[in-house]
């Protein structure tokens, strides 16, 4: 909901009662142009309308650029009760397809139906917004107009999807299907399809420039909806085959393999959390539906009576990659989902929308509701990010506990992640529960460690362009000891990276999965090698001397993963005779790159699930750890009593008083390990303040 720069020339009647809406309706015309007339309704006695779910803005993203919100622009005109009325050029288009496509009728559409101007009725029409939508005859989701890559949306969800659907029993997705055969041309040949990965990516380049899959309000609009459709243009797309495509290729793993290929081909970043919405749309939908099962999983962590509170959060923390430029909205969007799912107790009677209060205290409340409804600490995971981003925060004066809603992404908490970390032991805790009050949380737990170095970049940027990235991973590597906590430097790593989890079997990965991970070692050492040499000879300098120091630098349990790539001429221990060293078409580098990416997939699939904003570190005490994408050196590593894993604390200038940086993985150390009176931490607990 939002009324920037909105120039309306329509006159609004007040709604006559808390249930009243207002309809357009839409006539054809002889002249052209597009004739409406506003009618007013209560919602329970209505006539069958259309509600329409689309993007206020420009509807495609420029994937090589900053997504910024910018407000809207209502720069173009409809007639409305014979006046002119200003609407976004979005709007514009989507009611001029609806005219040509004869869809014509009763619409409810937010900008024109509700006086945006008047921030009472605002608030009073977003607590209908779930009824809106659930009563509407169906809803139109208009991705925006016409462009030439929807041809390879459509085909994905049709021709594609139909072949990996295939009703032959021999041939159901998970029993031919693995992650790296996205790549192999005969293996699709033998199932009578061309090589799909160009087609898939340019459906991955659409979905991801699609602004509607990541508006805030999108999720309820759908989710509540009684019949969907969902058009580009002219052209009508299933939504519904959509969301069975991208559940296929995110179980299948194909999504961690079309973000490595998306990046490689379009020369950006990795597109954070490929194909993420739609399965938080069918998250969101089984908690309307049947909320039971997944609270049962999370229920010792929360108070009798919490389960709207609890759906409140999930949906919160699922939905955070998504955007909208008025900022309250990023709560009150929730809002419908959870009263669905909870008609007896909605949870508008404890979250009343209101424009008028502080986007702070929406935030602030929203928090404080949570934490006063569970039993842990858990939701503090990340409420901050980037430092690059700060300026996009500079704006609101929030305490470090409180979650910054307006930015988009956020580390996916660990805690919830695997709900069988117990760092603290939370639930035989003989220590007073955390208090809440508006500036502050009061809890007990003890120092751990601090953190002397940081990987440079994230994760996920390893899987981007450059060469840098790559070379400040394998630095950080060479800084660990070649034992930690007993075991190989290799093992913790590669379990770190992944927190030692595997989804599919709720256990930590067996130790084969070295294995592929050795694989994805080579294959990043190699990109690393000759994205330097095409840098020039200064990083490829830089890239040499990695290559010599993980030679030499090697225990007697760790593989000799460099040997072999010296030995096939793949990478060189040293910048002598640059100038001779062929190019990259010359040798087999790119064969070998894509051989053992292959054999890397399945660790790759369990990797890109976890990397999301965070960055490896090491602490004094020589231990691994994974952490939130804003540790800084220094930081220090904390045990809260509270709290199913470690936590990054930074220090104020008063004593035992701290801002919460995020939650952290550290290997062997997530299921009580810290309470073992070697590490000095159980005889300190005490009270500290979190501001």
């Amino acid at each position: 909901m939002n009324s920037s720069k909105l120039t309306q020339t329509c006159h609004y009647n007040i709604l006559p009662t808390r249930r009243s809406i207002r309809l357009l309706e839409v006539q054809a015309s002889s002249n052209g142009k597009i004739e409406t007339t506003l009618h007013t309704h209560s919602l329970d006695t209505a006539p069958p309308f259309t509600a329409v779910s689309y993007t206020w803005g420009n509807p495609y993203r420029d994937l090589y650029s900053d997504d910024i919100e910018t407000p809207p622009e209502f720069l173009a005109r409809i007639s409305c009760n014979g006046k002119q009325v200003a609407v976004t050029q979005n709007l514009f288009d989507a009611l001029t397809t609806f005219v040509y496509l004869n869809m014509l009728g009763f619409l409810w559409v937010d900008a024109v139906c509700i006086n945006q101007s008047d921030l009472e009725e605002r608030a009073s029409q977003v607590t209908l917004m779930g009824d809106i939508y659930s009563m509407a005859h169906e809803v139109v989701v208009w991705l925006g107009p016409h462009r030439e890559d929807a041809a390879d949306f459509l085909w994905a969800t049709t021709d594609f999807l139909a072949t990996v659907q295939s009703s032959d029993s021999s041939r159901k997705p998970k029993s031919i299907f693995s992650p790296g055969n996205i790549h192999i041309r005969e293996f699709w040949s033998g199932l009578e399809l061309e090589d799909p990965l160009p087609r898939l990516l340019r459906f991955v380049f659409f979905y991801s420039s699609c602004r509607w899959f990541t508006r805030a309000w999108t999720l309820q609009e759908v989710v509540l909806a009684q019949h969907a459709r969902m058009f580009c243009g002219k052209t009508e797309v299933s939504l519904q085959k959509t969301a069975e495509l991208v559940t296929i290729i995110r179980t299948l793993g194909w999504d961690a393999e079309l973000s490595s290929e998306f990046s490689r081909f379009y020369q950006i970043f990795p597109v954070k959390d490929l194909l993420l919405e739609l399965p938080v749309l069918e998250y969101a939908s089984s908690l309307v539906n049947n909320y039971l099962p997944a609270f049962e999983r999370e229920k010792s962590r929360w108070k009798h009576g919490a389960e709207p509170i609890w759906a409140l959060s999930s949906i919160l923390l699922a939905c955070r990659q998504y955007k909208c430029h008025e900022k309250r909205d990023k709560i009150y969007s929730a809002l419908g989902i959870v009263s669905k799912a909870f008609p007896n107790d909605p949870i508008t009677k404890v979250i009343v929308p209101d424009y008028t209060v502080t986007v702070e205290k929406v935030f602030i409340d929203a928090t404080i509701l949570i934490l006063e409804y569970s039993r842990t600490l858990d939701y503090l995971s990340d409420t901050r990010h980037r430092v690059r981003q700060r300026q996009q925060m500079e704006g609101l004066h929030i305490p470090s506990w409180v979650h910054d809603y307006s930015v988009p992404y956020q580390a996916y908490s660990l805690a919830y992640r695997n709900l069988r970390f117990d760092a603290a032991l939370c639930e035989i805790s003989s220590f007073p529960t955390f208090n809440i009050t508006d500036s502050a949380i009061i809890c007990y737990g003890a120092y751990f460690d601090t953190i002397e170095e940081i990987q440079g970049s994230t994760l996920e940027e390893i899987e981007g362009p450059g060469s840098q990235p790559l070379l400040e991973f394998f630095q950080i590597y060479l800084e660990l000891r070649h034992q930690l906590h007993g075991r190989p430097r290799l093992e913790v790593l590669w379990r770190t990276m992944i927190v030692n989890y595997h989804r599919d079997t709720d256990a930590p990965p067996p130790p084969t999965f070295e294995l592929p991970f050795v694989a994805w070692m080579k294959s990043k050492l190699t990109l690393m090698f000759w994205r330097a040499k095409g840098k020039g000879k200064d990083s490829l300098v830089k890239a040499a001397s990695v290559i010599k120091q993980l030679r030499s630098n090697v225990s007697s349990e760790e593989p000799t993963i460099v040997q072999e790539l010296l030995d096939r001429g793949l990478v060189f221990e040293t910048e002598t005779g640059y100038d001779h060293i062929p190019d990259i078409e010359e040798t087999d580098a790119e064969k070998q790159i894509f051989n053992y990416h292959y054999t890397s997939s399945e660790y790759n699939r369990l990797y890109s699930r976890v990397v999301s904003n965070r960055r490896l570190f090491i602490t004094k005490r020589g231990f691994l750890g994974l952490g939130v994408e804003t540790v800084q050196k220094g930081n220090q590593v904390w045990l809260l009593c509270d709290a199913h894993t470690p936590f990054v604390m930074r220090t104020t200038p008063k004593p035992s008083s701290f801002t919460v940086v995020g939650d952290c993985y550290i290997h062997d150390f997530m299921h009580g390990e810290m309470l073992d009176d070697r590490w000095g931490v159980k005889e300190n607990i005490g009270p500290i303040k979190i501001v």
